[in-house]
Order: C-alpha cells, then sequence, then structure tokens
C-alpha cells in the first residue's frame, strides 16, 4: 500500500512546532522510526536470543537490500556503516594511493575527502578543480584526470549550495585512465534518484540522518561488485568473514560480497531504524520524493531570486537538488529572526565564508517533500525584509 505524499507530513510530529529546513542536516525522525527503534529496546530488555537474534539480522539484511536497491544495486554490493567518513576512509585504505600519484577533486566537495588529501603528507599531488559561482566544469576534470590519477573523488551534491554531477561524465574521464569515481552521496541518495550502474560508479558511501530518515550513526558504502575480491578488507572484523559463528581466529576467509567489509557487530537497533525509513521512501516513491523536492528547491530560487539576494546554486534542474544557498550582508540578523520565528535552517560558518571567498554570510535551505509552499513563502517574507536594510 503506498502513502501519499501529501499525506506523509503527518508522519513528522516536529512540523506542527518548527518550520524545518534543515533536511540536508539532520533529519526529523518520522514515526515509523520511532516506532522501529522502540521495538528494537522492547525487545533487547530480555536480551540475547535466538528469536530477538532472527528477528535482528533480518533487519540488518532488509536494510541493506532496501537500500541496494534505492541506488540501482545488487544486495551483495553493500553493507552498512556509521556515517560517510567511515566510508571514504575505507575507500582510501583500499585504493591506497602511492607517491607520485594524484587525486582529484573539486573546492565544493565535503570534508569527507580528508581521508585522501591527508595522502599529501606521502606524495600524492591534490590536484583540486574549483567552481565558478557555484558551478564546477566537468571539462576542468579532463584536464586535471591523467594515467597518474588514482581517484576523482567528489560529493555528487555539494553540502555548500547543492551543486549536482552528473556522475556518468565523471566516471567516463575518470575511467578513460584507470582512476576510480569515489563518491559522497549523503546530500543525493533519498532526494535525488542516483543508478550506481548508469553513472559507472565504483565507490559510494552515505549517511542515514539526512534524506534517507533515518536515525544518526546509520549510513551504507556500495562497492562496484566485480572490485569486492580485488581488495581486502581494511579494517576486518568477526562479522566479515565467511563464518562469524565459527571463530577462526588465524586463517580466516571472506566472503566475495561487501559484507567482507563488516568488521564488528552491526548497529542492529539503529539499522531496523533504517529498514524502517527505506520502507518508508518506497512506499512514498522515490521519484515522486525528487519531483516533490526539485519542485520546493525550484519555487525558492525562484521566489528569492525576486528579494534581491545571491543566490549561489545553480537554477539549472539538472544540476540541483535539495538544497539553496543564499548570501545576504544583514544575516546574522536574519538568522536570529528565522529561529525566533521557529524556523530551522543552516546558517554557514565563517570558515566556510572564508573558504569559498563569499563577501556576505548565508543560509542553506533544505526543503523537502514534507515542507508546505507556504512555509517557504513565509521565509522568504523574512529573507526580503533583511535584504532590503
Amino acid at each position: 500500500m503506498k502513502t501519499g505524499i501529501k499525506s506523509a507530513r503527518t508522519l513528522f510530529p516536529a512540523t506542527k512546532k518548527v518550520k524545518y529546513f534543515f533536511n540536508g542536516g539532520i533529519c526529523l525522525i518520522p514515526t515509523p522510526v520511532q516506532t522501529a527503534l522502540s521495538e528494537f529496546t522492547d525487545q533487547n530488555r530480555s536480551g540475547f536470543s535466538d528469536k530477538n537474534w532472527g528477528v535482528w539480522s533480518e533487519n540488518v539484511s532488509a536494510a541493506y537490500r532496501l537500500f541496494a536497491g534505492l541506488i540501482g544495486a545488487s544486495q551483495s554490493e553493500v553493507v552498512g556503516i556509521p556515517n560517510t567518513s567511515t566510508g571514504t576512509g575505507v575507500f582510501a585504505l583500499m585504493i591506497d594511493p602511492k607517491k607520485g600519484s594524484n587525486v582529484v577533486y573539486d573546492d565544493l566537495t565535503y570534508n569527507t575527502v580528508f581521508p585522501f588529501s591527508l595522502r599529501a603528507k606521502t606524495g600524492v599531488e591534490q590536484r583540486i578543480i574549483r567552481n565558478d559561482r557555484g558551478s564546477i566544469d566537468v571539462g576542468q576534470f579532463e584536464k586535471a584526470v591523467d594515467d597518474k590519477t588514482s581517484a576523482v573523488v567528489v560529493s555528487s551534491v555539494s553540502c555548500w549550495n547543492g551543486y549536482r554531477y552528473d556522475l556518468g561524465q565523471l566516471s567516463e574521464i575518470a575511467h578513460a585512465h584507470g582512476a576510480y569515481l569515489v563518491v559522497d552521496a549523503a546530500q543525493h541518495v533519498g532526494a535525488i534518484g542516483l543508478d550506481v550502474k548508469k553513472d559507472g560508479v565504483d565507490f559510494l558511501a552515505t549517511c542515514g540522518h539526512k534524506w534517507l530518515l533515518g536515525p544518526p550513526g546509520t549510513g551504507f558504502m556500495y562497492v562496484r561488485g566485480d572490485l569486492i575480491s580485488k581488495f581486502d578488507p581494511p579494517l576486518p572484523g568477526w562479522m566479515g568473514i565467511d563464518d562469524p559463528g565459527g571463530y577462526e581466529m588465524w586463517k580466516p576467509t571472506f566472503p566475495r560480497t561487501a559484507l567482507r567489509y563488516e568488521t564488528g557487530m552491526p548497529s542492529m537497533m539503529l539499522l531496523g531504524g533504517m529498514r524502517a525509513s527505506l520502507e518508508l521512501i518506497n512506499k512514498l516513491e522515490p521519484a515522486s520524493i525528487e519531483r516533490e523536492v526539485l519542485r520546493r528547491s525550484g519555487y525558492l530560487i525562484e521566489k528569492l531570486s525576486d528579494t534581491g539576494v545571491d543566490v549561489f546554486t545553480p537554477t539549472e534542474k539538472e544540476h540541483r537538488a535539495g538544497l539553496v544557498t543564499f548570501l545576504l550582508k544583514n544575516h546574522q540578523q536574519l538568522f536570529a529572526e528565522l529561529s525566533k520565528n521557529s524556523f530551522v535552517v543552516f546558517h554557514h560558518p565563517e570558515t566556510v565564508v572564508k573558504n569559498m571567498h563569499w563577501t556576505n554570510g548565508g543560509f542553506r535551505i533544505d526543503p523537502t517533500f514534507f515542507n508546505t509552499f507556504e512555509e517557504i513563502d513565509d521565509l522568504v517574507d523574512h529573507v526580503r525584509k533583511w535584504s532590503r536594510r
């Protein structure tokens, strides 16, 4: 049975109290997720039993299956992680760029690149593509990537302004030189459709606490199927071997699936919550969610353009998702007023303003399917007030 988008707002009780536009930061927990978490704690009160273990294990497996289906992958290519950074860290250890090689990324990417950028200390060249008014010219990647490139590492949707890549273009460039495409999809999956096979993605990591509507401490990583056996698990653990119950100490063997990257005990409670959130996304239908997210981000950009603020998010539908960034002089006053009026938004910190070379402070607004257009109009009215001062 499908749950309609229009009625889905009732699954987020907090919307009765706040106008929540921080959906790309920490999502509101929908009631099915809250129920799933409560069910686990109720079961866990009685401790371990074969029945409980069976239920919890099935929740984990179902979460992996549902996430794989969402990104066009096989369940055998997916495993759970606690956050996006863990995934990119594992990928960096697996790819292991060497001295004399290079890694290519852009200046709109998120801090999840640290495991790769720290390789500069070992002689790995860092090649950074610069944005132009919030957009990236993919042609710059063609010039930067060469036969010494180990990986192209990007946020498929930028945390800072919502710029969205055509990943297929990037994978063609990377693969033409034998490099891997590594994707941080934290601001992408759950809001906008992504097909890892069609787009030629080699490695992908994401978290559950943003557009996937799950609890913090959850996430997933994807490794392209034909690459799995190529890499030994960099953080091997007892749950990542062929027979977790066999306690083979000295000669462990690893499955030929992404489960070989399972480290220790999965977060069974939180992954039970993720199962519930992914089931909700399927009921709402991913294509419907994408349509409504793009409608709202497009509407917000259109309304903001009439206020005179500097919109730093691309207007092209194919290059945006659910994040909209704008800049204005009186950002501190606006933030105080929005907070007073129960708006929850992301106020870009001064470090980001400095790194992006913005002349004014900025906001990131993350509308999703449960936000009303009236809420957006209300927010824009406050923006208009301070943009004229």
